[in-house]
């Protein structure tokens, strides 16, 4: 499945701070099979798509490298699993934050 297509604001009530996206690798952990399962996430790279209050309808372009270093092919095993996800955030001037997240799939192609 592809990548979400680029953003663009449509509409908003409350002005725009800003506009990021960040690449987020998940871990979850569980100790067996039915046991409860133990998920950290951390961001391993943000990217600032836009500042301010932004036009509306027209597409923000994203232009986002993917660190070799701290990204990995996702990969699961019984017990442990590493995924990665992109997390779009809106971030209103009155402090409130939106977020959507989309899975990500890194492969390794040899």
């Amino acid at each position: 499945q592809p990548c979400p297509p680029p953003p663009a604001v449509d509409s908003s009530s409350h002005p725009i701070k800003s506009i990021s996206l960040q690449l987020v690798r998940v871990e979850t952990v569980s100790m067996s099979m039915d046991s409860r399962q133990v998920k950290e996430a951390s961001e391993v790279q943000g990217t600032q798509l836009a500042v301010g209050d932004v036009a509306r309808g027209i597409e923000i372009p994203i232009y986002m490298v993917l660190p070799r270093l701290f990204s990995a092919p996702c990969m699961a095993w019984p017990f442990f699993q590493l995924d990665f996800e992109l997390n779009l955030l809106v971030e209103f001037e009155s402090g409130y934050v939106a977020m959507e997240a989309w899975p990500l799939k890194i492969l390794r192609l040899t």
